[in-house]
Parts: structure tokens; C-alpha cells; sequence
């Protein structure tokens, strides 16, 4: 299972990462389709505490970059 985050917010993609922690899943990739922010979405590691009180760190897997098909 995998979700592409690409609203162009770095904020927008926090709490998209943010709720995976919240969630307690560990079985889901993070890509990114934010064309503007792709190498920092790539090298950033975002580390939260879980709703339990465990320390979870996730990072972006892969870019998945828009294109369009006329």
C-alpha cells in the first residue's frame, strides 16, 4: 500500500506523514509528487511521536512526478 502526497505545501505533506505515524502503520510507502520539493521530500526524515508515545520516524520511498498525456 502506498500514498502519493503532491499538494505542493511542505505543510500538507507533514500531516499527510504525520497521520501514517498516528495510524500506527508501518506498512504503508510515502511517495512524493511534488515537482518544486522533490529532493527535499526525498532526503527528509520526518520523526513524530505516535499517539501511544513511540517515537516513529518515516521518510519519503520515491517521487512520482505528474505528467500529462495530450
Amino acid at each position: 500500500m502506498a500514498i502519493k502526497t503532491a499538494p505542493f505545501n511542505r505543510y500538507h505533506t507533514i500531516e499527510v506523514a504525520r497521520a501514517i505515524a498516528d495510524a500506527g502503520r508501518e506498512d504503508v510507502a510515502l511517495y512524493t509528487g511534488n515537482d518544486d520539493n522533490i529532493i527535499i521530500d526525498l532526503l527528509t526524515v520526518f520523526r513524530f511521536r505516535d499517539s501511544s508515545g513511540r517515537d516513529v520516524e518515516l521518510e519519503i520511498v520515491g517521487g512520482l512526478l505528474g505528467h500529462r498525456v495530450f
